[in-house]
């Protein structure tokens, strides 16, 4: 519950934008993440919106999401996504 007070609705729709782009493919490598189809589903989706967040707030949200241990950071492979 202490997480869930600290979230803001951005911060659930940014949530809920990770979990529409990525869970499918979790789901399908029993939940364990693998570093070239996260970064392949992340360059696919750069071009989509969270539906009434700012692109300019997508990091923040992300990073407190990340903060509050409901998001993990991956490494970014440089030659198949942009920055």
């Amino acid at each position: 519950m202490r997480v869930a007070r600290d979230l803001s609705d951005a911060d659930v729709l940014g949530l809920r934008h990770l979990y529409e782009t990525q869970f499918e493919t979790l789901q399908r490598h029993g939940l364990n993440v693998v570093l070239h189809e996260i970064n392949r589903i992340w360059a696919g989706n750069l071009s989509n919106r969270i539906e009434g967040v700012l692109r300019q707030e997508w990091r923040s949200i992300f990073l407190k999401l990340q903060g509050l241990g409901l998001a993990t950071a991956l490494e970014r492979i440089t030659h198949s996504t942009p920055p």
